[in-house]
Parts: C-alpha cells; sequence; structure tokens
C-alpha cells in the first residue's frame, strides 16, 4: 500500500484506508469511503492540491489530505 499523494498523474487505486481522524471524517462527509476508485487526474503547479476521481465525482484535496489516504 502506499499513500495516494505517491501516485503519478493518471493512475488508479482503491481507497484502503484514512490514518488521520479528522481527515477521515471530514472525507467521509463528502462521500469519499474505503473501497472507492480513486484516480488522481491533476496536481497542481506547486503540488498542493490535488485533483481526484472518486467514482465519477471530482475532488480538489490538499497534500495533507493525500497523504493520509491508504491506496491499494
Amino acid at each position: 500500500m502506499k499513500a495516494l499523494s505517491e501516485f503519478l498523474v493518471n493512475e488508479k487505486g482503491i481507497l484502503a484506508s484514512i490514518n488521520d481522524v479528522i481527515i477521515a471524517n471530514r472525507l467521509f462527509s463528502m462521500g469519499v469511503l474505503p473501497n472507492n476508485k480513486i484516480e488522481l487526474l491533476r496536481v497542481a503547479p506547486f503540488g498542493d492540491t490535488l485533483y481526484i476521481n472518486v467514482d465519477g465525482i471530482f475532488y480538489a484535496i490538499r497534500k495533507n489530505e493525500a497523504e493520509s489516504m491508504m491506496m491499494q
């Protein structure tokens, strides 16, 4: 398993877990749940924002949030 922040653009995976409870609650409230298929679409020029596709819904998340998202 590796963190979503380590993915390359267009790489896909399945969310296994979220290590930070506060970030997990925020993502769960937006509908990002374990076993969702996630694709990294873009990384902002300075690398702090990631644009992802979660089962057909698009989100912009911070790098620290992506670092806590463990993928399969």
